[in-house]
């Protein structure tokens, strides 16, 4: 009985594996039942490219710079490891590289994501972030 029983079985197979169309048929519904147990909405929303924007911002990493405006109206951006601090005897490494007849006025320490204000004689008042003043 056995042996009829482990013969039948192994024609069966045999003639699944013989036809293309019968083992799509049985792949077809063992995923579906697959879904049927373990699917899940999506969570994830995909877009198309029109609807990414992508700010400067988020381009520019956030470092911390040193923003400097001279007394000829001159400003730039540098970054703070261009200051080190001075020991005894030595002259320190220059910073503020400028022209020789220009001193500092102001400077800023602030992030390069920081809004800076820029006022005007009439009052005027203008606003830049950081990373857009040149280095």
């Amino acid at each position: 009985k056995e042996h009829a029983e482990l013969t039948a079985r192994i024609a069966e197979l045999k003639g699944i594996l013989g036809s293309k169309e019968k083992v799509e048929e049985i792949i077809e519904s063992e995923l579906k039942e697959i879904k049927a147990k373990f699917s899940t909405p999506r969570r994830s929303v995909i877009l198309d490219e029109e609807d990414v924007t992508t700010a400067d911002e988020d381009l520019v990493p956030n470092n911390l710079s040193v923003v400097v405006l001279s007394a000829n109206g001159y400003i730039k951006r540098m970054p703070v490891a261009t200051f080190q601090a001075q020991n005894r005897g030595t002259r320190g490494k220059q910073g503020a590289k400028i022209k020789e007849d220009d001193v500092v006025d102001q400077f800023v320490v602030c992030n390069d994501h920081d809004t800076l204000l820029f006022f005007t004689d009439e009052g005027v008042a203008y606003r830049a972030k950081a990373f857009t003043v040149p280095e």
